[in-house]
């Protein structure tokens, strides 16, 4: 469990801490300017969100039947999608100046950290022996 976590919070992190970078890099020397605010912020609520629904995946798998974890998955995921498409409306309508660079941004962390979070979960199902 802790070997699980433990792989899951540095792959996590790295992606996280890469996404940032690459974000300040790509705002500072290619469009000449600065990250915006609302980038970080929904960076920042995702990457949160993220965890917290791992933990709870990781404790469905462990606790229920298969279908149970499957439905916690597919409701997880929908909410997900759901706070995504909320924040960027949010955003769409408080800022539209920096809308296109950190809807960008933020997709790619999204698909970033859904791909990192599947890569730990299918393991973690198909050993789980039921």
């Amino acid at each position: 469990m802790k070997d699980i976590n433990s792989k899951f919070l540095r792959e996590f992190s790295i992606v996280v801490v890469l996404c940032l970078l690459g974000a300040y890099l790509v705002a500072t020397y290619v469009l000449q300017r600065s990250v915006p605010l609302s980038f970080w912020i929904m960076t920042a609520i995702i990457s949160i969100a993220t965890i917290i629904i791992h933990r709870v995946l990781i404790d469905a798998n462990e606790n229920k039947r298969p279908q149970v974890f499957v439905n916690y998955f597919m409701g997880f995921l929908t909410v997900k999608l759901m706070l995504s498409a909320a924040m960027l409306l949010i955003l769409g309508l408080a800022d539209r100046e920096n809308l296109k660079f950190s809807a960008v941004g933020y997709f790619i962390v999204y698909a970033l950290l859904t791909a990192v979070e599947l890569k730990n979960l299918i393991p973690l199902v198909r050993n789980s022996g039921r």
